[in-house]
């Protein structure tokens, strides 16, 4: 059996969906889905991940995801949101540098070649691109919070499961992540407060991100 776009669909929604991958001989695997393939073997830093590869990774925060809602493009997003460690050449291993901008190729041809949604799709990248922004909001400048905030609130996640799939990117580091499910909740608070105060369209985008920014410096 090919594996096709409706049956990773299939296997998305299930409560431990990582069991039914690993129940794919790897052969077929790799023929049909390369970009998840090629994690396989590529090194994390140990201290950070304990789980292994990015392989592992993938499907641990994939079984995490699936604990935390039944949103099948929130569960995908969370899934694909590491491909991009896979353009890493092996001499910078256990570093993934940039590997958030260069998961776009990797996720557009394993979207598109199985045919799912484009909101899937567009869910994946701004996980993927966005992720550790999120992971270290507290410790960004104003402007990037906000721009980051933007980002989110605009895509088809926003922040609360944008929150989630770095709630499960944490617990998918085998128990060096094992977070508490209120880990950036006060982002999103922020970032609700700060989008109520500061609609969009009140006045012109350039005044209303520098007020933003104001409010979030202070």
């Amino acid at each position: 059996m090919r594996c096709s776009g409706s049956r990773l669909k299939t296997i998305l929604y299930k409560d431990k969906p990582s069991l039914y991958i690993r129940d794919i001989p790897m052969e077929q695997i790799k023929k049909d889905w390369p970009e998840l393939w090629a994690l396989k073997g590529v090194q994390q830093p140990e201290d950070g991940h304990p789980e292994g590869d990015a392989f592992e990774h993938s499907l641990q925060v994939l079984d995490s995801i699936a604990q935390l809602t039944l949103s099948g493009q929130v569960r995908y997003a969370a899934f694909l949101h590491d491909f991009g460690k896979q353009s890493t050449p092996p001499e910078e291993y256990p570093h993934h540098y940039g590997h958030e901008k260069k998961s776009a190729k990797y996720i557009c041809n394993f979207s598109r070649r199985l045919g799912v949604l484009n909101s899937w799709e567009k869910s994946a990248l701004i996980a993927a691109r966005e992720h550790m922004k999120g992971h270290y909001f507290f410790k960004l400048r104003p402007g990037t919070k906000v721009d980051l905030l933007t980002k989110i609130a605009k895509s088809p996640l926003g922040l609360e499961d944008f929150r989630l799939i770095l709630v499960a990117d944490a617990r998918g580091r085998g128990q060096a992540g094992n977070l508490e499910g209120d880990y950036l909740k006060e982002m999103v608070e922020i970032g609700q407060e700060m989008f109520a105060r500061f609609p969009s369209g009140w006045l012109n985008e350039k005044r209303i991100r520098q007020l933003r920014c104001n409010w979030i410096a202070k």
